[in-house]
């Protein structure tokens, strides 16, 4: 059997595979298990695990092999190994990729391979998957704490490495798991935070949304912008934060942004130009 896990968000793909290796011990009295990371030692790396499948299960009542980085073009000449095992029902082949499979790998992707993909989370998935993480760690958010947690979250990665805000997200709830269960106000919260990029980061996106004139939702909109923070960051996080009217209007922009109608610079600007 081959299980294929891939995708850029790494935490969610490690942690799925980190949980069939444990399922998989509990099912198993004996078995045989060995991890290879192809990204480093790629010729080696296949001859171990060709070594490793070949050898006979005489002792163990299954084997299982962890395989990182397989599909790779780089990887094509030992694809065999891997379609040799699709159909075996004892010998399971674990394969965890960052990207999408070359395709010569496409097989990787249909039945009878299993496959699931990691992508990068973004607004309310990634809403849900938080509130699952903030509930196993036993985080408890008063509602304004959850909206600037959110909104620290969104500012994370930016466009160019936006599957680390999982991470990120991640760690910080860890961190304050050791509050003990005690419910997390705002204000205690902003004093564990601070987004990187900006030192009143929070408040000028804050500013944009709500400013009372044109001119300060305006010049607001100027000061993110001298600070060379990615457009995109700033606009996920005013969705973060925006209710009522101003959700409406964000929910439609971001509709626009998705859709190639609108880029991001022109979603801030029609922000803090809009009637309040």
């Amino acid at each position: 059997m081959v299980i294929y896990l891939h995708g850029p968000d790494s935490y969610r793909r490690g942690k799925k595979l980190r949980e069939l290796v444990a399922d998989y011990k509990g099912k198993y009295a004996t078995h045989d298990l060995l991890h290879v990371d192809l990204s480093e030692e790629p010729e080696d790396g296949w001859m171990r695990a060709k070594d490793f499948l070949n050898q006979p299960s005489m002792f163990v009542e299954s084997k299982v092999l962890v395989l990182k980085e397989a599909a790779r073009e780089e990887h094509v000449p030992w694809s065999d190994i891997l379609v040799r095992e699709l159909k075996t029902e004892k010998t399971f082949l674990l394969v965890s990729d960052s990207g999408e499979p070359h395709k010569h790998f496409s097989f990787l992707l249909k039945k009878p391979a299993l496959f699931q993909k990691f992508g990068v989370l973004r607004g309310r998935e990634l809403e849900r998957f938080l509130a699952k993480e903030a509930e196993e760690a036993g985080v408890r958010f008063a509602p304004g704490a959850w909206r600037y947690f959110l909104a620290f979250v969104s500012s994370l990665g930016g466009t160019e490495n936006p599957e680390k805000a999982t991470w990120a997200a991640v760690s910080e709830l860890k961190k304050l798991a050791l509050s003990g269960g005690e419910e997390i106000e705002e204000e205690r919260l902003k004093q564990v935070l601070r987004f990187s990029d900006s030192a009143d980061f929070y408040g000028l996106v804050r500013g944009l949304l709500s400013g009372r004139s044109m001119a300060l939702r305006l010049g607001a909109l100027e000061e993110l912008m001298a600070e060379n923070i990615d457009p995109a960051r700033i606009f996920n996080t005013l969705c973060y934060l925006a209710s009522g009217s101003d959700a409406l209007f964000l929910s439609e922009a971001d509709i626009a942004v998705k859709s190639g109608r609108l880029d991001y610079e022109t979603a801030l600007a029609k922000t803090a130009l809009r009637n309040s």
